[in-house]
């Protein structure tokens, strides 16, 4: 559903929206998720309030929806002027099929590597191009329910081996231990590629994703054994293949799971939702290394921009994602990590400590924008076979790997 933001509305609907000088305004077509709504529309009437020249029409998608209609918007050449996405290879397609401005050098001399910390720009930078304004990085770990863990007399696991002896106490008393949906892949591949990281440690899971070397390997058999062990012993809710991953939240907070994957953004969520944050606590998942998932977010720009658009695009951007808005009573859907002057509110007291521990432990990226989308897809289903019996680890490991073959020789 579109939301048309303007000045006055009784002259938008009459006239095309007009700057003080009586010239024709900018105007701006913006695709992002819904789960930034309550933020960005209240943002978005504030800043065209003192812009009159600008116009800027905002729609809003769910995670996959947005994944969806931009490939549909791409392929018809009606793609926005500006469009949320992620780094990786969901960001790269656009890139690739040469949909995005190229923001290299207009950042250059707009000292975006001031306003931007690196990692940021680093995230966004696809093919040799800066390909969007970046808005956020997000550092994955585990979250869990203090009274749970209390209840079941478990502590917080520091290894791979006292994870499982977690598990299996949670079990015992009638907690399933992660919570976790299959529906769509992307969160499940959240505990997946946790496993891969700690049976091919970080070397090798760096090579893996950067498609070097054979996913027909013992390290990943191993993971997805583990995988399928843990399928089989209950340690995910009943029916999670098919689970939507909007209802997680609610199986952590209703204390029906006890784990639950997420970036530093979950202290906001919680809030959102009227929780208690102090009931939470978060460890990071003990895969033998260290290391955390992490991925950015960003907002991509039409190639077709013109000068006006570009510079209006920026600014409007600069607003929204800046640490004014963020700490304003609209902002509580906002987190702009990207910038380098950004602090965590102190109503969020896990997100700092995340964030400070992912940025000092090092990543991976994240599987989904580490894989093309034919191969991010494969290994989707192999999760969902692995859980069901239909395949074995060793024919999941084969499948895996022939779709990598297979864009490979595309390519």
């Amino acid at each position: 559903m579109k939301k048309l933001l303007c000045l006055a509305l009784t002259m938008s609907m009459l006239v095309p929206c007009m700057s003080v000088k009586g010239e024709e305004a900018v105007k701006l077509t913006f695709w992002t998720h819904s789960g930034m709504r309550d933020s960005i529309d209240p943002l978005t009437e504030n800043y065209l309030a003192e812009h009159p020249d600008i116009q800027i029409e905002v729609s809003y998608f769910g995670t996959d929806s947005i994944k969806d209609s931009l490939k549909v918007a791409a392929s018809s050449e009606t793609l926005p002027d500006l469009w949320f996405n992620w780094g990786g290879n969901l960001g790269g397609y656009y890139v690739k099929n040469d949909c995005t401005y190229d923001l290299t050098e207009y950042a250059n001399t707009h000292g975006w590597d001031e306003k931007f910390n690196k990692g940021a720009l680093n995230l966004c930078t696809l093919e040799g191009k800066l390909s969007g304004f970046p808005t956020s990085v997000n550092m994955m770990t585990m979250y869990y329910k203090k009274s749970v863990f209390e209840r079941c007399g478990v502590e917080v696991p520091t290894t791979f081996e006292e994870l499982e002896a977690a598990c299996e106490k949670l079990k015992e008393n009638g907690v399933v231990p992660f919570a976790t949906a299959g529906l769509y892949g992307w969160h499940l591949m959240r505990i997946v590629e946790q496993l891969v990281e700690n049976y091919a440690g970080a070397s090798l899971h760096d090579e893996l994703q950067q498609m070097n070397t054979s996913w027909d390997c013992e390290e990943v058999i191993n993971a997805f054994a583990k995988y399928q062990e843990w399928c089989n012993k209950g340690y995910f809710p009943e029916g999670f293949i098919t689970s939507n991953p909007d209802d997680t939240l609610m199986m952590l907070a209703m204390e029906e799971a006890a784990i639950y994957p997420e970036v530093q953004s979950f202290d906001n969520t919680v809030i959102n939702n009227e929780l208690d944050v102090e009931e939470y606590g978060w460890f990071a998942f003990p895969n033998g290394t260290g290391r955390v998932s992490s991925f950015g977010d960003m907002v991509q720009f039409n190639a077709n921009l013109t000068d006006a658009q570009l510079a209006s695009a920026d600014d409007y951007l600069s607003y929204i994602f800046s640490n004014e808005s963020a700490n304003s009573e609209y902002g509580a859907h906002l987190a702009p990590t990207s910038r380098s002057d950004y602090r965590f509110p102190d109503a969020q007291p896990h997100a700092a400590e995340v964030f400070s521990y992912g940025s000092g432990s090092g990543s991976f990226t994240i599987t989904d924008q580490a894989f093309p989308t034919e191969v991010a897809d494969v290994l989707f289903s192999m999760q969902e076979a692995l859980s069901t019996g239909e395949v074995t680890p060793e024919e999941a490991a084969k499948a895996l790997e022939a779709a990598v073959q297979e864009y490979l020789a595309l390519k």
